[in-house]
């Protein structure tokens, strides 16, 4: 491995994890403002605590595999899993851009505000935040060689937004003409699924 690709990859990873504890900060300052106008967080504590783990454990278990059993990736692969990467980013932030202060990491309900968001990258698709999570988590351990990080976790996430996804539109379902908006859209890809 060469020192200066070491360098970059440690800097990305670290970049990921930054870019995660703002989002945090920010989860937490939207989830306040929501209360405020009368949401509660769902009772999801199960569901949530899993994809939390799944999330925090990724990056030591991507890192301690680039740094301890990596796997010869070929360049090609390499560099459209960053490409592949770099695109979930944009769309995560796509994503916040477009909920502004609805944005958060829980589940919330009830408010004085029903509606609901079909502009953005919602023109497409029901669930774009959870496909640029699905990409970072396969896509960020591929580029260094982390195969098995990128397959355990993929499996990991998969399980848990399956029932994140039901959980959720569960409660966008009781929203006035939600149904009926995003019925025709894909969940993660347009076209599909």
């Amino acid at each position: 491995m060469k020192l200066s690709f070491a360098v970059f990859y440690f800097a990305l990873v670290a970049l990921c994890a930054l870019q995660r504890l703002y989002e945090l900060k920010l989860s937490t300052q939207n989830q306040m403002q929501l209360r405020k106008n009368g949401f509660a967080r769902l009772p999801e504590q199960k569901v949530f605590g899993v994809m939390l783990a799944v999330h925090v454990l990724w990056f030591p278990a991507m890192l301690l595999e680039f740094m301890y059993a990596p796997l010869t990736v070929p360049n090609v692969l390499a560099q459209l899993a960053l490409g592949l990467f770099a695109l979930a980013q944009a769309l995560r932030f796509w994503v916040i851009v477009t909920l502004r202060e609805h944005w958060n990491i829980a589940v919330m309900g009830g408010g004085v505000n029903l509606s609901f968001v079909t502009n953005g990258p919602y023109a497409w698709i029901r669930h774009p935040n959870y496909l640029a999570v699905i990409v970072e988590l396969a896509c960020l351990p591929l580029a260094g060689g982390a195969l098995r990080t990128a397959l355990a976790f993929s499996a990991l996430n998969a399980i848990v937004l399956w029932r994140r996804m039901a959980v959720e539109e569960q409660q966008l379902m009781l929203r006035q003409g939600y149904a009926g908006a995003m019925a025709n859209k894909a969940r993660l890809v347009p076209g599909i699924w």
